[in-house]
């Protein structure tokens, strides 16, 4: 809500009267679940800057929205464990019949996959087409981007999740 009397007229209304495009909904208060998660230093390489920040906007492998952000960047670079996302690849174009498996065993041939998945739509199940593969290690990752990409008789892109260049 834009500000506190939004949010009480919300509450106000009588639950089985909220509706978008025909569908019930149910509004409550947001609880929290706890303290908030810890949030690694973004990538922690001395090239990064002080910016830092940012969502790296991709989708973890059960579709949810997932990602790291809100880091303060800089570092010392180096050898500390790096987030999951970090060799996080977009991949736009995909052919209709490649799922999930079949992503992951093309992606293999580069080097060692974290997560592969294929999104779907939900109403219908079909592929949407696209889907990201996390790799392992940078070489893996930088050896995807380097070059074109073609499975089951189609080209298909890669790209940087996380804007990095």
């Amino acid at each position: 809500m834009a500000n506190q009397q939004g949010f009480e007229a919300a509450l106000a209304v009588p639950p089985d009267e909220h509706t978008i495009q025909g569908r019930l909904l149910t509004v409550k208060p947001a609880e929290p679940l706890g303290p908030a998660p810890h949030r690694p230093e973004r990538f922690g390489g001395a090239d990064q800057g002080a910016a830092g920040g940012g969502n790296d906007g991709g989708f973890g492998a059960d579709g949810r929205p997932g990602g790291f952000g809100g880091g303060s960047g800089g570092g010392s670079g180096g050898g500390g464990p790096r987030p999951d996302s970090a060799f996080k690849i977009f991949v736009g174009g995909i052919a209709q019949g490649v799922g999930t498996p079949e992503l992951r065993e093309y992606f293999l041939s580069f080097g060692s996959v974290v997560d592969a998945v294929v999104m779907s739509d939900r109403a219908t199940g079909r592929s949407r087409c696209f889907g990201f593969v996390t790799m392992e290690d940078e070489a893996s990752y930088r050896a995807v981007l380097g070059q074109e990409h073609e499975m089951a008789g189609k080209f298909f892109e890669v790209k940087q999740v996380d804007g990095r260049k």
